[in-house]
C-alpha cells in the first residue's frame, strides 16, 4: 500500500509514456489537402500532379492535432519506459505502425489501390544513461507513400533526455517540413503533456528535404490529483 507522503509529495518519475506522429491532416491545417467526394471511404485527399496533366489522389488522415495515441498518421511510435526511479530502466514496450495509404478516383471517391508502408526503417534505439543519471533514448524513422515509386521518405529524427529526479524531459531533434508532426509524453497514469506540434508546408519541401528543429524541455507535476491514479511502479 502507497503512503500518503509517496502520492502527495515530490517523487523521482518512475514511468513514462511517449508517442510521437507525423500525419496528413484535415484542410483546416493545411491547403495541401482538400475534401475527398462525399462517396470516399474518407474525409480529405491529397493530390499529386501527373507528367500526362492529371493527377492521382490519396486519401489523408483527416484530423487535427490529437493526444490520443490511436489517432490516424502516416507514422506512429510509441513508447514504454518504466523503472525510471531505478538504476536499471527498462523499455517495457513500444511499437511502431504505418497507416495505410489509399488511392481514389478524385471524382467519384472510389478506391484505385491500397497499400501500407514498411516500419522496418522506424525504431527506438536502445536507452542508455548519462553520466549524471539521466536516461537517453534516440529515435528515428523514415518510411515513404508505397503507391508512388519513388516517392520522398517521410522523416523524423529524435533524442529524448529523461531526468527522473527532476521530473524533466528534454526533446531534440529534427522533422520535415511535410507533413503535421506531433509528440507528446505522460508520466504513468497523469494526462499528457505536449512536447511539440509542427505545422505542415507544402508537399514539395518532401522533395527538397527542408528540415526542422525541435528542442523543448517539459515538466511533469509531481502531484498526482485525488481523482487520478498515481504513477505506477
Amino acid at each position: 500500500m502507497r503512503m500518503p507522503s509517496d502520492i502527495d509529495g515530490p517523487m523521482p518519475l518512475r514511468r513514462l509514456r511517449l508517442w510521437i506522429s507525423a500525419f496528413l491532416p484535415a484542410p483546416a491545417l493545411t491547403r495541401a489537402t482538400v475534401p475527398a467526394p462525399p462517396a470516399a471511404p474518407g474525409g480529405s485527399m491529397i493530390c499529386v500532379p501527373t507528367s500526362a496533366g492529371g493527377r492521382r489522389c490519396f486519401l489523408g488522415d483527416d484530423r487535427g492535432y490529437s493526444t490520443d495515441p490511436d489517432a490516424p498518421a502516416r507514422i506512429h511510435s510509441r513508447l514504454l519506459l518504466t523503472g525510471l526511479h531505478t538504476p536499471d530502466p527498462v523499455v517495457a514496450q513500444q511499437w511502431h505502425r504505418c497507416g495505410e495509404s489509399v488511392e481514389i478516383r478524385p471524382d467519384s471517391g472510389t478506391v484505385v489501390a491500397r497499400a501500407t508502408a514498411a516500419t522496418d526503417r522506424v525504431a527506438f534505439e536502445p536507452l542508455r544513461i548519462g553520466r549524471t543519471g539521466e536516461v537517453i533514448i534516440e529515435y528515428h524513422a523514415a518510411a515513404a507513400l508505397p503507391l508512388i515509386a519513388g516517392a520522398p521518405d517521410i522523416t523524423m529524427a529524435a533524442t529524448f533526455i529523461i531526468d527522473p529526479a527532476h521530473r524533466r524531459l528534454r526533446c531534440t531533434g529534427t522533422v520535415d517540413s511535410f507533413p503535421a508532426f506531433e509528440s507528446y509524453a505522460a508520466a504513468g497514469d497523469a494526462p499528457p503533456v505536449t512536447l511539440f506540434t509542427f505545422d505542415p508546408t507544402t508537399p514539395a519541401a518532401l522533395a527538397d528535404d527542408l528540415r526542422r528543429p525541435v528542442d523543448v524541455t517539459v515538466g511533469f507535476d509531481p502531484v498526482a490529483p485525488k481523482h487520478q491514479a498515481p504513477e505506477g511502479h
